[in-house]
Formats: structure tokens, sequence, C-alpha cells
């Protein structure tokens, strides 16, 4: 025990100790910090990003209406023996994926670009099937759907505050984002 004292009553260790625990409470803090500035960043592919004093829309939610659009065209497909396996496949595998939130952005990515792969083949055999009046209406219904959420998320202005932000992080911050871990935003790309 008189060791131990003489360690902690020795000026050099107390400086080094008193270091350590500046050092460390930095590091906690500023890791918090930054998970919160980049969580807020994040937060736009939930909630929309505003900019140039108008908030565009989420591309969640633009997601949301292309699976629920991706279902209806299935139905209709179904209904005219049309193989509609993949679209379904694909539709499950994003709404999985978007349906917790502060999941994975780049799979959520990967998933749409599958989806709207699968739906473009649907779409297309549908289009050239022989569809009854009231069908033809629900199948332009569903496309339409698909497209302006389509177009929503091309012009989302998600990947360009993503840009933004990491573009605005000085070398001081960068360095603290790695001694942190903190994770960064995902591109939605």
């Amino acid at each position: 025990m008189g060791t131990a004292m003489k360690v902690l009553k020795n000026p050099v260790f107390a400086v080094f100790l008193a270091a350590l625990i500046i050092i460390s409470s930095s590091l906690i803090s500023s890791g918090i910090k930054l998970d919160r500035e980049c969580r807020k960043v994040e937060d736009g592919f939930y909630q929309g990003v505003k900019y140039d004093g108008y908030r565009h829309p989420a591309i969640y939610a633009q997601l949301n209406n292309i699976c629920g659009a991706a279902s209806g065209l299935v139905t209709l497909a179904d209904g005219y023996g049309i193989d509609t396996t993949e679209v379904s496949a694909r539709e499950e595998e994003l709404s999985a994926g978007i349906s917790q939130m502060h999941n994975s952005i780049y799979d959520a990515y990967d998933s749409y670009t599958a989806l709207c792969g699968a739906l473009t083949k649907l779409e297309r055999e549908l289009d050239g099937s022989v569809l009854t009046q009231r069908d033809r209406k629900d199948f332009e219904l569903y496309a339409g759907t698909v497209d302006t959420a389509r177009d929503t998320i091309a012009s989302a202005g998600y990947n360009d505050s993503v840009y933004g932000y990491l573009s605005g992080c000085g070398e001081l911050k960068k360095l603290f984002l790695t001694l942190t871990n903190t994770p960064l935003p995902e591109f939605f790309a």
C-alpha cells in the first residue's frame, strides 16, 4: 500500500494522470457531439432536407411509396399470370431494410436499385399486356407513383447535405471523427 501512495504522490504521475483524464473526457464529449452531428445529417434521409428555403421530401418516404406501388403492381400482374417473384422479393427486401430507422442507407440504396430494375421489367410486361380499362388506370397510377418517387429521390438533396457536411469538416474534426470512431453519415448511393 505504501508503494501505491508514493506513485500517486509523484508529480510526474499526477501530471500524466491529469492529462489522461483530460484527453479521455475530451474524446468522449467530442465523440458524443460528433455522433449527434452525423445523426442530424442522416436524419435528412428520414425527414427530408431543407435548402433554398424549402424542405425537400424525405427519401425514406419515397421508398415507402415505391414499395406500396410495387405491391399494387404485383397484385395487378398476378391477375394476368405474369411472374412477379423478383419484384415481390425485392420489395420485401427494401421494406425490411427501411423498416428499422437508422439502418444502413447504403444497403437501402442497393435494395432500391434492385427493386427499380425488377419494376422496369414488370412494368414493360404489364404495359404490353391487354389490360381492362380499370386495370390500365391502376397500372398507370402505380407506375406514375414509382416515377414520381424516383424523380423526387433524384432531387431530394440528401446526398448534397452529406457531401456538404463531410467536405466542411476541417482536419481537426476529421482527426476527432477518426479517434472517436464516429460513424459518418452515409450517402444514398
